[in-house]
C-alpha cells in the first residue's frame, strides 16, 4: 500500500511516462499490481530484489495442525549484527554508550532490578526492551495477533525532535518508521486461537522463554567488526487491556469489573481499588501496593503466574511483577478515554441540533 501511494503521487507530480524512468519503477509497478490483486503478502518479489532481511524463519509446536513460524530473538539480533544495524536498538546512537547511560539513569528509578546484580560489570551490553502485542485485522477483515519486541531507547517523540541537538540525545522509542522500531516475533490468525486460547499462550510462552535465555546466557553478535555478547532486558509488556489480561492471566482488569459490578474483584491489576477493602474506584492511590495503607495485605491479580511473570527478570516485590504489565498510552488515551469523550461530544452536539 505504501509503495502504491508513493508511485501514484509521483505519477501525479511528473506524469506516468517520467515515472517509468525511476530506478525502482519496475519494483514499484510490480508492488502496485500486487496491491490491486490483493496479493501483498507475496514475499517472492522482495526475495528477487534482495530486499528481504536474511533472518532465519523457525517453526515451533503451538498445538495447531502445523508448526507455527517465528523469528527467534537470537537469530534476529545476529542478523542485525551481520548487517551492521545493531544501533537501531538505541535509536541510531552508539549501542554501548547509550545502554550504559540508560542503566545509569534507570538505577534512580529501580535499583533493585536484577540487571544491576547479574550484569553489573557489562551494563553497556544490556539492551532495554519491551514486549508489544496487539490484535489487528487483515485486508480480508480477519483478526490476527501481532507479537513483537521493541527497544526502549529510540529517536524520541515528534515534540522532542524539534529541540536543537535532539538527534544526538537519547530519547523514547516513539518517532521514526515502525520497520526499524518494532521487531516482529510472530503473527497468528485468530482462527488458530479464538477457540483454543492455549495455542496463543504457547506462542507467548516461547517468546518469554527466549527472552529469559537471552537475559541469562546472552546472545553472541557482531558489533563494529568484533564478536560481543548482548543481553536483552525486558522492562515491561504493553498493549490494550485484553492482551495484558491474556499475557499475565490477570483476573482483575477494568473490562472485567464493568462486566461484573456486583462481584467487587477490583478494576486494576496495579492496585486494589474496587475491591471490598477499597470499594471506591477512585481510591487508586490509597489502594496502590506502593502505599503503606494497602501493602500489608496485597492480593495478586492472578491465580497462577504465566511464564512472563515467572521468567522475566523483575524486582522481587509484587509491585515489580505487576508493573511488568503496562497499559499502552495509545490504547488508554487516543483509542480509549479520548475516543469515548470525542464520541460523546459528537452525540451531544447532534442531539442539541
Amino acid at each position: 500500500m505504501l509503495a502504491t501511494s508513493i508511485l501514484e503521487e509521483h505519477e501525479q507530480a511528473v506524469g506516468a511516462s517520467k515515472s517509468f524512468k525511476l530506478k525502482s519503477s519496475k519494483l514499484l509497478q510490480h508492488m502496485k499490481r500486487l496491491r490491486k490483486s490483493k496479493n501483498e503478502s507475496s514475499a517472492k518479489l522482495l526475495e528477487d530484489e534482495h530486499l528481504q532481511a536474511d533472518v532465519k524463519i523457525s517453526y515451533i509446536d503451538v498445538g495447531s495442525e502445523t508448526d507455527h513460524p517465528v523469528l527467534n530473538i537470537q537469530d534476529f539480533l545476529r542478523m542485525l549484527g551481520q548487517c551492521g544495524q545493531l544501533d537501531v536498538l538505541t535509536g541510531g546512537l552508539d549501542l554501548f554508550k547509550a545502554c550504559q547511560e540508560f542503566w545509569h539513569r534507570y538505577s534512580e528509578e529501580d535499583k533493585s532490578h536484577p540487571v544491576f546484580t547479574v550484569h553489573a560489570d557489562h551494563l553497556n551490553r544490556c539492551v532495554p526492551m519491551c514486549v508489544y502485542a496487539d490484535e489487528g485485522q487483515s485486508h480480508k477483515k480477519t483478526s490476527f495477533m501481532v507479537l513483537a519486541t521493541q527497544p526502549v531507547i529510540g529517536k524520541g517523540t515528534l515534540a522532542s525532535l524539534k529541540r536543537p541537538g535532539a538527534e544526538s540525545e537519547m530519547g523514547a522509542n516513539m518517532a521514526g518508521s515502525s520497520l526499524i522500531t518494532r521487531f516482529v516475533f510472530s503473527c497468528m490468525s485468530s482462527t488458530l486461537y479464538s477457540k483454543k486460547p492455549e495455542v496463543f499462550d504457547k506462542l507467548a510462552n516461547e517468546l518469554a522463554t527466549q527472552l529469559d535465555a537471552g537475559f541469562k546466557d546472552g546472545i553472541s553478535v557482531l558489533y563494529g567488526g568484533d564478536e560481543t555478547t548482548l543481553y536483552p532486558v525486558v522492562l515491561y509488556t504493553k498493549g490494550d487491556w485484553p492482551i495484558l489480561k491474556r499475557l499475565g492471566a490477570l483476573n482483575r482488569t477494568h473490562p472485567q469489573a464493568i462486566a461484573n459490578l456486583s462481584e467487587s474483584k477490583g478494576v486494576c491489576h496495579l492496585c486494589m481499588a474496587g475491591t471490598e477493602k477499597y470499594p471506591d474506584w477512585h481510591q487508586c492511590h490509597q489502594a496502590s501496593w506502593m502505599c503503606p495503607e494497602s501493602i500489608s495485605d496485597p492480593r495478586p491479580p492472578w491465580s497462577q503466574q504465566t511464564l512472563f511473570t515467572q521468567l522475566l527478570a523483575r524486582s522481587p516485590s509484587l509491585w515489580g511483577k505487576t508493573w511488568l504489565y503496562r497499559p499502552d498510552l495509545f490504547h488508554t488515551v487516543h483509542k480509549g478515554v479520548c475516543a469515548e469523550l470525542t464520541g460523546s461530544g459528537f452525540a451531544t452536539l447532534d442531539s442539541s441540533n
